[in-house]
């Protein structure tokens, strides 16, 4: 990635907000863009499949469910 020295000097005040630390949260944030973008069928069939594993139906799953959920996708 190659920044013009305005580009940079807009970056770093989007992330350092009054402040003279970076929040290393929007930092992530902004270093992994672009994001793919879920198209809302994509979100509804991955809400199903957490919920076809959610059996007391509590709205919360164990880390094995949630593998179990990541493996078949």
């Amino acid at each position: 990635m190659h920044l013009t020295r305005p580009e940079l000097q807009e970056l770093t005040s989007l992330l350092t907000v009054n402040s003279d630390f970076v929040d290393w949260r929007k930092f992530l944030l902004v270093a992994s863009l672009p994001w793919p973008i879920a198209l809302e069928e994509e979100l509804l069939e991955t809400l199903q499949r957490f919920k076809d594993v959610d059996e007391e139906q509590s709205g919360t799953i164990t880390f094995q469910q949630y593998m179990q959920v990541a493996i078949n996708t």
